[in-house]
């Protein structure tokens, strides 16, 4: 098994390899009227929802979505309607999806598609990345590898400054860090959570490093993403979910001392989109503007040169709540002690019942974030820096319990899950 040490060292290696790059050489063109945006991950539920958001702008002349499928248009489309999200035709016909793989040279793309990206692209939202618990870091090389390659395309587009990229990292980057309070900054090594969060913040490093040497590129630290604001549909296959199901099967949910701050995906997707934006603006006086519409934003900003927004939501609350709120809308449990409902889960994993309780597959996952001995204390979040560039955070902070969300997505559960 893997120790830590090894794991830093490992870490460290990946970032090396990966934050070499060609720098960008400025081409004399008229400045673009319209966008053009590359977004990967299309297929997921975040990169669908910021496809959905990137289609409401009229300014944006096309998004290619980049995706594994062989199928790329027809999957990407399904993922929206999947998703009840709706488009017309004309944002349809703004949508280019396109086959790739990330890892290989120009993106495993023909050479005059990938000059049309060169020639067009003004933004990069890379969304895609495995959420595998699993998977240990050495298997996300791939991955990091296709980072790497985007932050590269995003130096080489055929315009006076480099395309801006926003690369979507997790806090489980820092979920091990003693700080309780986490800045908008870069993490240490040995913060990272398993080796999906190891390799986030691998890619954090990478972009960081690149931003510093003249790259356009950002990283955003999301936490707990929930499902729609007013439609659920929250993704089945997520932790929480998944802990939320086992009571069909348990008929139990633990009691944990903690404090939820989740953030509805399509809050997440209008606050993405607006960062975007935002980072191409020229110019401290434009910033000192935005900062001035609100007396909420600090102007003295921490850590202004680094390449970090923690985009979460500012607004916690407590389980207990959050339990309540299930049983008024018809959860029937019992509350039980953390360690009860695991030996509970465990006897359910003996008893084969994975398909009907399929929380049992994260056993490991859920010992360890709530568990005694675990290493991953309460966190909060800063998030000056996203506030100021988004004002769907500044203006919009979202209360799941009081504005009647966690209710939406109680209902969608039952609906879903009763009939299954």
């Amino acid at each position: 098994m893997e120790t830590s040490e090894d794991g830093e060292t490992t870490m460290l290696s990946l970032i090396r390899r990966y934050s070499n790059f060609e720098r960008h050489t400025p081409f004399s063109v008229p400045k673009a009227s319209s966008r053009c945006v590359i977004l990967t991950g299309a297929t997921g539920s975040i990169g669908a929802h910021i496809l959905y958001e990137l289609l409401k702008d009229d300014s944006i002349a096309t998004v290619f979505c980049l995706t594994r499928q062989k199928s790329p248009r027809e999957t990407v489309l399904q993922s929206l309607i999947d998703k009840d999200l709706h488009l017309s035709v004309e944002q349809v016909s703004r949508v280019t999806a396109l086959s790739c793989t990330l890892d290989q040279p120009r993106l495993g793309l023909d050479q005059d598609i990938f000059n049309q990206l060169q020639n067009s692209t003004t933004h990069i939202i890379h969304a895609a990345w495995p959420v595998n618990f699993h998977l240990p870091l050495s298997g996300f090389e791939p991955h990091i590898r296709g980072l790497h390659n985007l932050i590269q395309l995003s130096l080489s587009v055929r315009q006076s400054h480099p395309a801006v990229l926003l690369f979507c990292s997790s806090i489980s980057t820092i979920l091990r860090s003693p700080i309780k309070d986490i800045p908008e900054s870069t993490a240490k090594l040995c913060d990272a959570y398993m080796g999906y969060g190891q390799s986030k913040l691998v890619g954090e490093q990478i972009v960081n490093n690149a931003h510093q040497t003249g790259a356009h590129a950002y990283s955003l630290r999301i936490g707990q993403v929930s499902g729609h604001s007013k439609k659920g549909l929250w993704n089945d296959s997520e932790a929480l979910p998944l802990l939320i199901r086992s009571v069909l099967t348990l008929k139990s949910l633990p009691d944990l001392d903690q404090s939820c701050n989740w953030l509805p995906v399509d809050t997440l997707a209008s606050s993405i989109v607006e960062i975007a934006q935002a980072c191409v603006r020229s110019g401290a006086a434009e910033r000192e503007e935005i900062c001035n519409t609100s007396g909420e934003i600090s102007k003295d900003l921490e850590h202004e040169n680094d390449s970090v927004y923690n985009i979460c939501n500012p607004h916690d609350f407590s389980w207990s709540s959050m339990l309540s709120t299930l049983r008024k809308n018809g959860f029937q449990f019992e509350t039980v002690s953390f360690k009860k409902w695991l030996r509970l889960l465990r006897e359910s994993e003996k008893r084969g019942e994975e398909h009907i309780n399929p929380a049992v597959k994260l056993i490991d996952h859920y010992e360890a974030m709530y568990g005694d001995n675990s290493q991953l204390g309460p966190k909060s979040f800063r998030t000056e820096k996203a506030e100021r560039d988004s004002l769907t955070l500044r203006n919009g902070r979202v209360r799941i319990i009081d504005d009647g969300i966690l209710n939406c997505y109680v209902r969608d559960w039952l609906n879903r899950w009763l009939k299954a």
